[in-house]
């Protein structure tokens, strides 16, 4: 969708992702190593209770839930930086995480051939509890960028 396209407010709704101790593993050897995402029997024994996902793992999920919508497609221009990032309530195996995205601002640059929209994510479980919170701000190409490309 080109910037002209989106509005103040719009929401959209992603599809779900259910998170296996597998894939907590694996990005936790990569990325965040700790012992609580890695080793059940350490995790049992701290007031998570379980392995949990790590918060960068929680944030690729809301990312890619979201790509997923193909909402920007062709038009999206990558983003500038994140803010707000708020982690509510740990993810563990087994949860089915979905994710709500609203628009709460949108500026051109300065050329007029992109537009930034910052997009308030929230990312739940199945209980329709929180677990991320988040903004993204995302560029999309305008119109007039459209014909530059």
């Amino acid at each position: 969708m080109k910037f002209e396209c989106f509005h103040l407010g719009q929401r959209f709704t992603t599809g779900s992702h259910t998170v296996t101790a597998e894939e907590i593993h694996n990005f936790a050897v990569l990325y965040d190593p700790q012992p609580f995402h890695l080793d059940r029997d350490f995790a049992r024994r701290t007031s998570f209770g379980d392995i949990i996902a790590p918060g960068e793992m929680t944030l690729s999920i809301a990312w890619g839930l979201f790509a997923r919508t193909n909402v920007l497609g062709e038009d999206s221009r990558g983003g500038i930086g994140l803010d707000e990032v708020r982690w509510t309530a740990p993810v563990y195996p087994g949860d089915t995480l979905t994710c709500e995205v609203s628009i709460s601002a949108l500026r051109r640059t300065s050329k007029g051939d992109k537009g930034v929209l910052t997009l308030d994510f929230d990312l739940r479980n199945q209980h329709g509890q929180t677990v991320l919170r988040f903004k993204s701000l995302s560029m999309a190409v305008t119109e007039q960028g459209a014909i530059r490309d």
